[in-house]
């Protein structure tokens, strides 16, 4: 579990690094395929590396309400993408 651990804050930190350059990639866009390939395909890649370390995170943190923290936490999810959008 310690290398879990230690990998963890290095996979965040290359997962916002790629989303920053998908979004940046995806503006320079000329067609849809370029859109596809930064937004569709590497912005995924790199979000699903930014947002799993919290997911472990509350897996180790959270013991006894350990539902009630994945509740909030994805209520939380659910209402930024619906204020957001």
């Amino acid at each position: 579990m310690a290398f879990y651990s230690a990998i963890r804050p290095s996979d965040a930190i290359i997962g916002f690094m790629i989303v920053t350059i998908a979004l940046v990639a995806a503006s320079f866009a000329s067609n849809v395929v370029h859109v596809i390939l930064t937004q569709g395909v590497l912005y995924a890649i790199g979000g699903a590396m930014l947002y799993s370390p919290p997911i472990f995170y509350f897996d180790e943190w959270f013991i006894a309400r350990k539902g009630l923290a994945f509740g909030i936490m994805w209520a939380g999810t659910g209402a930024s993408g619906l204020v957001l959008q």
